[in-house]
């Protein structure tokens, strides 16, 4: 389920989320890298990160069972007879 592939995806979704949410805390303009407060930004970025993952792994449980589910639904719903 965790293919090579999934986890290099996986590893790239995080560190785009990590840069989306650092980019607005470090400004628009001329970044002075001695006034920004690294910790800030690496708390947000990392948090950023860690729901990126989440939500990887959450999407791919959910299509992985989700068609499980709609078997069994299928099975216990009740059937016309005419």
């Amino acid at each position: 389920m965790y293919s090579r592939a999934f986890l290099l995806d996986l590893l790239e979704r995080a560190i785009g989320a990590a840069a989306v949410a650092a980019l607005p805390l470090l400004g628009g303009e001329v970044v002075n890298v001695w006034r920004v407060d690294w910790h800030l930004v690496s708390g947000v970025a990392l948090g950023a990160s860690v729901l990126s993952v989440m939500k990887s792994l959450a999407i791919v449980h959910t299509t992985v069972r989700l068609p499980l589910a709609r078997q069994s639904a299928r099975r216990k719903a009740p059937r016309d007879r005419q």
